[in-house]
This record gives structure tokens, C-alpha cells and sequence, in this order.
């Protein structure tokens, strides 16, 4: 038997090592850039660009199409897209990249590039591997993308799709869509309170959750004469978030319950309207000019209501209306004619603004009273400037340096409740290393400095009821940017046809942590506490299953690892970053059927806890693991495809523990225990190209 594993691994790992990624539908392959041409994802089934640009080997898509936040991204240098079409990224940062890549039907696919560490001299270099997406020439020919969706979950039935006319006319290419998103989420599950000061408590938790978003799109390029282009891209979005929680407590000896509603409504308008101007100025010189303007207004209101089973319902109602909006300049001039060297010099103003005015109302049925909220009326502005400078430097055809360095300014002043202005000014230098011993293997080293984007809601005090206990979230108008050095050493080995294996270790040293910051006995804020660390690695796996006789197999597993230090504002002592799981992974099966043009797979997520420290409690969330499943079927150009999701009743089982006063005090009154389960839910979807 031992001779036998052993001779297994004599003649396997050294062919794994030595197996050449090229193959008949790979057109090259070099030190940084492996091109994939369209032919290659046949056995997928692809329909459109997207479906081929989640296929590509060794890159995962960072999706942002969720019904959450997305996250606040600084100015629109830092704004890198890892996937670019015909060499440039959009001039958005509101449309996710994969609602783009699903317009483009795969007809229109030329080839794919893959970019791998060496990415400076392109417009994402800000990313570590890069997907470029080569569309052909349009011939003037127009076409329909389209999908339908229908969500089944706990009886009920919510509608989705979109569809958008792409079209070419006078060397002008254009889009126009419109999109409707849909969820309907309910979940929950029993709650325990142990009380060390009173009664205990059952608690019988109910959730539901109702996110609504309908998105206009319009956008188009236009290529002058004289060799110069210009795009211009529009976005409207109109949404609606209504969330709601009842809970019936029962107090341990009681005989009849009390009953806490919580209704959270969110009514919101965006609109961003963005472009671009390009030209050539020479064979080595480019320049361009980028504009960008978002407009966000907001009408949100929660209302907490406890009802008790004798006695009078009190009410607390807060409400605010918001405006917040930021506006981009940005020029950059690409010069390539120093040997073996792309630079870019890039100039950005950034105006960026919130204005909000809040309202605090509570009835104990003596009627309504208007209750101070200090730092609720305020209205943020920050002006920044950025200069830069990069250098993408070709050594040789196996060596690549990227240098860089940005220098900002900015102000921030606040009016309302708080008048104060501000100054700040931070360096931001980097520099990457690329190396390429052979085709199949590759080095990548990283060192740079990051700033944090600031959340003015952040500066705003609000109202959080989230806890059934009416809780004011103070604002802190002296709030600064986290500033992060990253370091960065990847490894990466590829191998058979879509074989690939990363594995990237990271040290950040991060200055002003942002967290939750004591600012009285009481009550605490968002702040900086203070100076941290994080270190972990991140690996990943893309493999064929042919090695276990599953042809057209495919197997795409990651793990990260994680663990960091900081001061505890609140005791003193040592602790993990606040809300981090120190580990998590990933799993996803996929067999194709080419002949019936079939697919089907399952993917599997689990992650550790995750904890948040307050000033007067600890959270613990903990996630049941996930298990999703889907098949399709592609006819042609169209294809349906049934998804089913959280086949493992995924929940979150929440610890609470609250002391005395503070955790300083080391004492606790008590402990709320919640296991909220989630049924599984099931998706259908078709799409296609007319």
C-alpha cells in the first residue's frame, strides 16, 4: 500500500508541475498575460459576458448586485474595477460590473485576458489580476438582453428581471435598460433573556425584510474622426426597504406576554450621470478627462412600539431626511515613451456632502413628546485634491515594477448642531513587484497605503432600535480616516487546462481604528480608538475533476485565516478588531453537460463568529453554514435556470451579554440568547439574447 501512494506521487505531482496551461483555445500565454479565447468557455454554456467572465480561471468576480450597501469607495482613482471592457473601466461607481458584462451577449466575446500582477500601466491598477473583456467592432445590428425572475420563499412569490436594447449608429454605441429587484425575506426563531437583576425572559422573534429597487440605465460611446472618444453613462434608482420585527415576551412567572413591534422604512432616490473624454496627443501620449455626479436623497423612518399586556403602549418614533451627493474631477495623462516604462499623472478634485435633519418623537400615552437629539440637525462637507504619479517599469519579460505616489489635501466642515472645520493631508505611496519564474508560476509582492472613505451618517446622531430598547446612536463630529499600510506576498501556480492554486499572506498595519468610542459613562460614538494590526493569509484552488474520472468537472474552493490586535477603549485589554470572523470558506462543485448544453452544482459557505464590542455589551453572531444548488439548461441563445438556496436552514444565532454600566465593570445583568432559523427558498430564472 505504501508503495502504491508512494509511486501515485512520484508520477502525479511532478506531471501537476510540469503541465502547460496552453491548449487550442488558449491564443498565448506569457510572464503577466494569458489570453483566453471565447471557444474556451464553450463547455459552460455561456450566454452572456458575464457568464464568461465568472468562468475564467484562477479570478473571482467581486459581485456587488446584493439588496445591501454597498461600500463607500474614495473619489474614483481608488475606485479600480478588477474587470475592464475593451481596455477601460466605466466611468460609474454605482452599476456593478457584472450588470454591465450581463448586456453584453456572447457573440459579441472576442477573447478574454487575464492580467496578473503587472497592472499598472492599465486604468484597474489598483487590483491584482485584472480581467479584460475584448468585445467586437458593432455592426450596426441591435440586441436585446434580457432576464425574468421569480423568488419563492415561504409562500410567497416576488417578481425580477430586466431588459436592455444595446445599438450602434454612427459610430456611436449605446445601451438603454430598465430593471425591477425584488426580495421578500421573513426568518426568526425563539430568543432566551437571563437575567442576573430580574425575571427571565422568552422572547418569540418574527422577522421580515422587503427590499424593492427599480434602475434606469442609460449609457453610450462615441468615437470622433480624429481618433478621440467620448462616453457618457446615466443611473436613476428608486427604492424602498421596509423591514419589521415583532417579538412576544414572556416573562419568566408571567401568564401572559408582552408584545415589542419594531417597523423600519427606508424610501430613497439616486441618481449618478457620468462621462469620459479621450485623446490621443501623441503616438505615446494620452490624456483623459473624467466627470462623475451622484445625488442620493433619503426619507427613512422607525418606529418602536411596546404594547404590554397591561398598562399604557409606548412609542418612540425617529425620522430623518437626508440629501447626500459627491462630485468627481479627474484628469489623467498616460505617457509611454520612456523604454520599458507607462506612467501616469493624475489630478482629482472630489466634493463630497451629506444634510440631514432628524426627528425623535416618544409617547407613553400621555401623548406625544419631542425628544432632544444633540448632533440629529447637520450638514458635512469635504473638499479633497489628489495628486499622483505611477511608474509600470518592465524589467524584463519576467520582472515588473509598479510605483506609485499620491498626496492629498482635504477640508471637512460641519454646520448645524456642530460648527467646526477641519484639515487633513496624508501621503499615499505604493509599489508592486511581479515575477514570473516560468508561465505557470508567479510571484506577486505589494506595499501600499490606504485611506479610508469616511461615512458622514457617521457624524449624525440617530436613534437605533434595533434592540428593542431605544438606544441613541451619538454622531462624532471629530471622526478621522482609517489609514491602512497594506502588505501583500502572493504565490500562484497554474496548471492542466484551468488548474490553478493561490496562496496570498498579508500584514496591515492600520492607524485610527474605526469603532465604537466611549464618550461618556453612558453613551459612546463612532471613533477612532486608536492604532491595530491584522495579519492572515487567503488561498484558493481551481481544479478540473478529471483526477477522479468527472469529465467537464469543476471544483473552486477558498479559505482565508485572520487575526488581529487593539486596545479595548472600553477595559484596557488586548482584543480582536470588532465584527472580523477569523476564518471563512468556500466550496463550489459545477459539472457540465456540453452535449445537452446542461449544468448543475452545489456551493457550500461556513464562516467562524463574529464579534462586536460596545461600551456596555458584547454581540456574538454566529452563521449556520450554507448550501445552495443550482441546474440549468441553455437552448441557443437563451437559458433557464433554477436555483435553490439555503437547503441548510441557514440562520444566525446571536449571543448578546449587557453589564453594568460598561464592560469595565466586568458585570453582567444579563444575557439574551436568539437562534433565528431561515427556511430555504428557491429561484427561477430565464435569460437570453434577442
Amino acid at each position: 500500500m505504501k508503495d502504491n501512494i508512494c509511486n501515485f506521487l512520484r508520477l502525479t505531482i511532478p506531471g501537476l508541475l510540469m503541465t502547460t496551461i496552453l491548449s487550442n483555445t488558449v491564443l498565448s500565454s506569457d510572464a503577466e498575460t494569458i489570453s483566453y479565447d471565447v471557444n474556451f468557455f464553450a463547455a459552460y454554456n455561456p450566454v452572456t459576458a458575464l457568464d464568461i467572465v465568472e468562468r475564467v480561471p484562477g479570478f473571482k468576480l467581486q459581485r456587488r448586485d446584493g439588496p445591501g450597501e454597498q461600500e463607500k469607495v474614495r473619489g474614483f482613482g481608488n475606485n479600480a474595477s478588477d474587470v475592464l471592457i475593451n481596455g477601460k473601466r466605466p466611468s460609474t461607481k454605482s452599476t456593478p460590473i457584472e450588470k454591465i458584462l450581463a448586456r453584453y451577449s456572447v457573440d459579441s466575446v472576442v477573447r478574454v485576458d487575464l492580467i496578473r500582477g503587472a497592472t499598472g500601466g492599465l486604468e484597474s491598477s489598483q487590483s491584482s489580476v485584472v480581467v479584460n473583456v475584448i468585445l467586437k467592432a458593432r455592426d450596426g445590428r441591435g440586441s436585446i438582453p434580457w432576464d425574468v425572475s421569480l423568488s419563492f420563499e415561504d409562500g410567497n412569490v416576488t417578481p425580477g428581471g430586466n431588459i436592455t436594447y444595446v445599438g450602434n449608429r454612427n459610430n456611436t454605441d449605446f445601451s438603454i435598460g430598465i430593471e425591477l429587484e425584488e426580495f421578500d425575506y421573513e426568518y426568526g426563531g425563539p430568543e432566551i433573556l437571563t437575567s442576573s437583576i430580574g425575571p427571565d425572559e422568552y422572547r418569540d422573534e418574527s422577522v421580515f425584510e422587503n427590499p424593492k429597487k427599480v434602475t434606469g440605465t442609460a449609457d453610450l460611446e462615441h468615437r470622433l474622426l480624429s481618433g478621440d472618444s467620448f462616453r457618457l453613462n446615466m443611473q436613476l434608482v428608486s427604492g424602498e426597504f421596509s423591514q419589521g420585527e415583532d417579538s412576544v415576551r414572556l416573562p419568566e412567572g408571567a401568564n401572559d406576554p408582552d408584545l415589542v413591534q419594531q417597523r423600519n422604512l427606508d424610501d430613497a432616490t439616486e441618481v449618478e450621470l457620468g462621462g469620459d473624454y479621450e485623446r490621443m496627443l501623441s503616438g505615446s501620449l494620452r490624456l483623459k478627462a473624467i466627470g462623475l455626479v451622484t445625488r442620493k436623497t433619503s426619507d427613512f423612518s422607525s418606529t418602536l412600539t411596546h404594547i404590554p399586556f397591561q398598562g399604557a403602549t409606548e412609542v418612540s418614533d425617529f425620522s430623518y431626511e437626508s440629501e447626500e451627493g459627491e462630485s468627481i474631477a479627474r484628469l489623467e495623462l498616460n505617457w509611454s515613451g520612456w523604454q520599458s516604462h507607462i506612467m501616469q499623472f493624475g489630478v482629482e478634485i472630489v466634493e463630497n456632502f451629506l444634510d440631514s435633519e432628524s426627528i425623535l418623537i416618544f409617547d407613553d400615552g400621555q401623548g406625544p413628546v419631542g425628544i432632544p437629539l444633540p448632533g440629529g440637525n447637520a450638514r458635512v462637507e469635504e473638499l479633497r485634491g489628489e495628486f499622483s504619479i505611477t511608474d509600470s517599469w518592465t524589467l524584463s519579460d519576467r520582472l515588473t515594477l509598479d510605483f506609485g505616489l499620491a498626496f492629498e489635501i482635504s477640508e471637512i466642515e460641519q454646520s448645524g448642531d456642530t460648527e467646526q472645520v477641519r484639515d487633513f493631508s496624508y501621503a499615499k505611496p505604493s509599489i508592486a513587484a511581479t515575477f514570473s519564474p516560468t508561465a505557470i508560476t508567479q510571484w506577486r509582492f505589494k506595499l501600499k497605503r490606504e485611506v479610508g472613505q469616511l461615512d458622514f451618517f457617521d457624524f449624525v446622531s440617530s436613534a437605533n432600535f434595533d434592540d428593542g430598547d431605544g438606544d441613541l446612536n451619538l454622531g462624532n463630529p471629530n471622526l478621522k480616516p482609517e489609514q491602512t499600510w497594506v502588505l501583500e506576498i502572493g504565490f500562484e501556480h497554474r496548471f492542466d487546462k484551468i488548474g490553478v492554486f493561490e496562496f496570498t499572506p498579508f500584514y496591515h498595519v492600520i492607524d485610527d481604528v474605526e469603532d465604537l468610542l466611549p464618550i461618556s459613562d453612558t453613551y459612546s460614538a463612532p471613533g477612532n480608538i486608536g492604532d491595530g494590526e491584522r495579519w492572515g493569509f487567503s488561498t484558493s484552488l481551481t481544479t478540473s475533476l478529471d483526477f477522479i474520472k468527472i469529465k467537464n468537472g469543476r471544483l473552486d474552493a477558498s479559505y482565508a485565516w485572520q487575526d488581529s490586535s487593539v486596545t479595548d477603549p472600553v477595559t484596557g485589554d488586548d482584543r480582536p478588531l470588532s465584527g472580523e470572523a477569523p476564518w471563512q470558506y468556500e466550496i463550489a462543485l459545477r459539472k457540465d453537460v456540453p452535449s445537452v448544453k446542461l449544468s448543475y452544482g452545489l456551493n457550500y459557505t461556513e464562516n467562524d463568529v463574529e464579534t462586536l464590542y460596545g461600551l456596555d455589551d458584547i454581540v456574538i453572531e454566529t452563521y449556520v453554514p450554507g448550501l445552495s444548488a443550482f441546474l440549468e439548461k441553455t437552448f441557443g441563445s437563451y437559458k433557464i435556470r433554477f436555483n435553490a438556496f439555503n437547503l441548510l436552514s441557514q440562520g444566525a444565532h446571536r449571543q448578546r451579554q449587557v453589564y453594568d454600566t460598561s464592560r469595565e465593570s466586568n458585570v453582567i445583568l444579563f444575557t439574551e440568547s436568539r437562534v433565528s432559523d431561515d427556511a430555504p427558498y428557491f429561484q427561477l430564472v430565464a435569460s437570453g439574447t434577442f
